[in-house]
Formats: structure tokens, sequence, C-alpha cells
């Protein structure tokens, strides 16, 4: 070998070492750099490490589903706040007395004209007397309405009704208390106005047509207007502060106090204060630690994760590591699948377990095989269960599922495949938990039966890697057995015109690929490859 061959060889390692410490360092950036707590234990199974003993004060916090009880306690005692707008009611009592009235004087005098109605039973009226009569009584309706107040926001209402509470009403930033029974809503407003309105019509002019009354003298809809609108700033806030009273926390362990020794069972209790210790220690910036020790701890672990994925390459797949793309994607879809596991873990909204891990062995058994994806599938899980919840059943759940996936992985261009891969995925998720939570709570009842629902939730993702193999087959330049299966295929226009012009040359591909396919299928070999490589062979000729 030329010093000039050398040296281009050694430029080919050094990038691909270059790779792996790139891939080290992003790792090491997504890792969480509070510490790690240091035990692994199980509800139900006995502690198996040595006596523990509180290392400092510390609460005990209540469990998430005390705290959620209490919460939707103190929110069903939450009143919203509505805020009172006065200016809502002057402009339709002076929209009714200087605009209505004065507008259809003329109209609805010729109407009481028509009927021969021309005074009120009992009493001798002119028409203008019967118009401002109905005028003013019309005022006091509507006065009346407005007073007990017009609510924007009916569910509120009623919600408040079904609890028998009083409104938070603002009234020039003076809050006032009032019965929600005396409140109306703008449909409730408007039929009260309606039924009103009916009242003073027989009252007053009973032959007159209520109906033309209301079309050409009064419009209801447009003078019943909410004026209590629902204050969703104040109602927040007020709702935050209302919150702040729960209390997280239900005692306290003094430094020093025994929590549990070894062999004794981790029951409902202590269980509690054992998590209440991981939180503090994982969580609470007082505890006393060097953190750039413990970065240097996950740098270190971080290392020989990646450096065990090298020498499995090294010995087992050399091939891989000759060309830095291959090597390249498989240390990019780990990073982005600690990436996508990092955020799922910080975020309140989701569960760790909606992540399809399983696409990754999925993905590389397209373009590998299935012993580099399932190592790479380990590894990966390996790394991210350092700081993913209850790390051994993480790991041990997405390990079975992934397995499980490669074993049904088997023809992936056939469709229907990667759905009953995502079905045996479902399956094994849902097992391997049930199991587990069967082991540790003793009661089915106790099982959380939502994670069955995100574990749904990654079976359909799981589906999402067909896209994701056609773009990075697109963008890395891979082959597919779904790529082989076109190639292979007759009608292709190369193989139509070897088959038009050389139909000597292509019967005897055709024989040689029938070949070559059975000899693949014998030795182990991919007999997709092996055919579309016999198809074409003799295109040059």
């Amino acid at each position: 070998m030329s010093k000039f061959e050398n040296l281009l060889d050694r430029l080919k390692r050094w990038r691909i070492y270059f790779l792996f410490l790139v891939s080290i360092a992003a790792l090491s950036a997504i890792f969480p750099r509070e510490g790690k707590f240091r035990y692994e234990f199980q509800k139900g199974k006995p502690w198996m490490h040595e006596t523990l003993v509180a290392p400092f004060d510390f609460p005990i916090y209540k469990p998430d589903e005390v705290i959620q009880s209490e919460k939707d306690s103190l929110l069903k005692q939450f009143v919203p706040y509505f805020r009172l707008d006065t200016a809502v009611r002057e402009k339709i009592l002076s929209q009714v007395k200087n605009e209505v009235f004065p507008q259809t004087k003329d109209k609805f005098i010729s109407h009481l004209r028509s009927k021969n109605i021309n005074k009120i039973p009992g009493i001798r009226a002119s028409n203008d007397s019967i118009l401002f009569l109905y005028q003013q009584r019309i005022i006091g309706i509507l006065q009346q309405i407005y007073d007990h107040g017009i609510v924007n926001d009916p569910i509120q209402l009623e919600n408040v009704q079904k609890k028998g509470q009083l409104l938070k009403i603002i009234r020039n930033q003076v809050v006032e208390d009032k019965s929600a029974d005396l409140v109306f809503s703008q449909k409730s407003g408007y039929e009260y106005f309606i039924a009103e309105l009916d009242k003073l019509t027989s009252e007053l002019q009973p032959g007159v047509n209520r109906n033309y009354l209301y079309s050409e003298f009064l419009s209801p809809a447009d003078l019943v207007i909410p004026n209590l609108i629902f204050d969703e700033l104040t109602s927040q806030r007020m709702m935050e502060n209302l919150a702040t009273r729960l209390s997280m926390t239900e005692g306290m362990v003094q430094a020093g106090e025994k929590i549990i020794g070894i062999g004794e069972p981790v029951n409902e209790e202590n269980f509690q204060i054992i998590q209440s210790l991981k939180k503090e220690y994982e969580t609470n910036p007082n505890v006393q630690r060097n953190y750039n020790i413990i970065f240097a701890g996950q740098i270190l672990l971080i290392s020989l994760a990646i450096i065990v994925l090298y020498l499995f390459l090294l010995h087992f797949r050399h091939e891989v590591l000759q060309s830095w793309i291959k090597t390249f994607f498989i240390l990019m879809l780990v990073v982005i699948m600690s990436f996508l596991a990092s955020l799922a873990i910080k975020s309140d909204t989701l569960n760790v377990y909606v992540i399809p891990f399983v696409i990754l062995p999925i993905i590389l058994k397209t373009f590998y095989d299935a012993r580099i994806a399932i190592f790479v599938h380990l590894i990966t899980i390996l790394l991210i269960g350092f700081w993913a919840p209850n790390s051994f059943e993480f790991v041990f759940m997405n390990f079975i599922a992934g397995v499980v996936t490669i074993f049904t992985l088997r023809n992936l261009y056939r469709r229907g495949v990667l759905f009953v891969s995502a079905i045996f995925a479902l399956l094994s998720y849902s097992l391997v938990f049930t199991g587990i939570s069967i082991m540790q709570e003793g009661r089915l009842e106790n099982i959380e039966y939502i994670n069955y629902a995100w574990f749904a939730g990654n079976a359909l993702l799981v589906l999402a890697s067909y896209p994701l193999i056609y773009i990075f087959e697109k963008i890395f330049g891979f082959i597919s057995d779904a790529t082989l299966v076109e190639l292979s295929d007759t009608n292709q226009p190369l193989l139509r015109k070897l088959a038009e012009l050389a139909p000597g040359t292509f019967q005897h591909s055709l024989q040689v690929s029938n070949l070559s396919e059975e000899a693949a299928i014998a030795v182990g070999a991919n007999p997709l490859l092996i055919r579309a490589g016999a198809l074409y062979h003799d295109i040059g000729k």
C-alpha cells in the first residue's frame, strides 16, 4: 500500500472516529443534569439494598392520584368571575327610549287606528299615551333584566347553578356575590322578555297582533344583550391561587431516620417515602452534589455504550464501518430516538411509552440485518433507561417489544406486514406491562389503564415506518426490499426493452435469476438482491 493510500485509509478511520465522538457529545447534551437515584425498587418486592437511612431532612410527597383528587375537590368549589359591563344597559335603554319608539311612532299609531283601538280598557287615553305607556313599561322590563344580569357564557352559569353557589361579579374593581339563580343567560333573558311583552300586550291592547308588534315595532333579540362577561384571566388567576393552597406533602422525614431495612417489603407507606427521597435527591438544587462530577459520570457511561457499539460493528459488521454514511445513519437514529425520549420524559402531557422505539429496529432491519437492529435497539434503550422513570420496566418492555417486532418483520415489501408488526408490538407492551403491574400491585384495579392508550398510540406511530424508510432510502442512497421488488418487476422499461431487443438474453436472465434466488434462500443470503442483480446482469451486453 502506498503512502497516499495509507493516508486515505487513516482519514477514513478518523472520520468514523469523529462520528462516534460527535454522537457521544450529542447524547451528553441530551442527558439531564440532575443526579440519579442509586437504588432500584418496586412496590410489593423486598428491599434488596442495604438499610436505607434518610441522608437529610425531606418532605413526604403525596401520591399523584391523591393530589389530583384533592385538586378536583378544590376546583369543585371554584366560582368563575364575571365582569359587569354597565355600558350595555345604558346603551340598550337609551336605544329604546330615543331610537326605537320615536322611529316607529307613526307606524305604531297607524296600526292602532287600523284596528280601531283608541283607548286602554278602563282608561281614556290618546294613542300617544298608549305609546308612552308601552315605552315606560318595556324600559322597566329591560331594567329589571339588566339589573339581574345577562351572562354571556351559559355553560359557566349552568355549572355554578348545579353547585348551588354564588357568582362572583366584578363591578368597578369591586367583587360582589350574587345568586346564580337570579341571573339570566341570553336565552332565558330573551324568553323572559318575550313572556313579559305578551303580558303587557294582552293587558294594554288585547287586539294588537303580537307578531306584528315584535317584527315591526320591537326586536327582542337586539335588546337582550349579555352584560356579564366571563373574565377568563381573573378566573384563571384565582384558580391558580386556589391550587396553591393545596399541600403537596404529608409529613417530614428527619435526617438519620431509618426508612427501610434490607429484606423488608416495599409496601404502600415506605414506597411513597422512598419515592419522595428519590424526587428530592434528583430535583432539589439544595441537595449537595457536584454537577461537574455528575456530567463526567454521564459522559463515561455514554462513551462506554458507544464504544461497545463500535466494537460490535468492528468484529461482526466491519463492512458498516467502511462506509461513513452507514455509520452516520446508525448513530443518527440513536441520537434522534434519545432526543425524542427526553422530550417525552420532560413533558407534562406525554408519556414516554408513546414514543415508538420499535421503529429503530424496523428501519435498521430494512437496511442492514436483524443482528444490528437488535443490538443497536438494546444500546439505545439502555442509554435512555438512565433517565427514564422505572428504568428496569422501561428497558425490559422495549427490549421485548423490539425483539418481537424483528421476528414478525418478514417480507416488508408485502402489504400488511408492518401492520401485523405494530399489532404484535402493542400486544408485547400490553402483556409485559400487565405482568409487571400485577406483580407490583397485586390487584387488577390498581393498574394504570391509561398506559394502554399510550401503547395504542405507539402502535399507530409504528406505521410511520413506511414513509420514513422511503425518505431515508432517497436521502442516503440505501436499497430496501420494496425497491428490490420494484426492480425485479419484468414490466420495468429497461427489462421490457431487453425482452424486445434480445429475447434470448432476457430468457437467460430469467433462468439465472430463478436459480440464483433458490441458491440465495439455501445459503441464507438476500434472495431479492440476488434476483434483481441476475435480471440485470446482461443489460450491458
